[in-house]
């Protein structure tokens, strides 16, 4: 590896910090989801015909809130919501970029509620 790539890492403190904030947001956007199955799960259908809860969108909306409060300078790019342009990769790669998909199996979650 040359000395250039070495130099695109970023610091490791800032990936502890961006490690420990995940660890802190999945337990309580897991606690969160878990809480809302108790609730009405509400379903709507997206654009593109597949199905979207109020969990998934609740959770994506948390998981942008908390990152802007914690890095407000970090990109999210969620599947129910983002907080900048998705696909923008010259932005991508001048910040930290999370990719979320609050609820991987949202046709499970639907079956296992009903």
């Amino acid at each position: 590896m040359s000395r250039q790539n070495f130099e695109r890492f970023a610091p490791v403190d800032e990936v502890e910090k961006r490690y420990d904030f995940l660890k802190r947001a999945a337990v309580h956007l897991g606690g969160r989801a878990v809480e809302m199955t108790r609730g009405e799960l509400v379903i709507e259908i997206k654009p593109d015909g597949s199905e979207v809860t109020n969990i998934d969108e609740t959770l994506n909306h948390e998981f942008i809130e908390m990152t802007q409060r914690e890095f407000p300078r970090d990109l999210v790019w969620g599947e129910e919501a983002s907080n900048s342009e998705k696909g923008d990769i010259h932005a991508a790669d001048k910040e930290w970029l999370w990719i979320l998909d609050p609820n991987d199996g949202t046709k499970k979650l639907i079956e296992a509620y009903q």
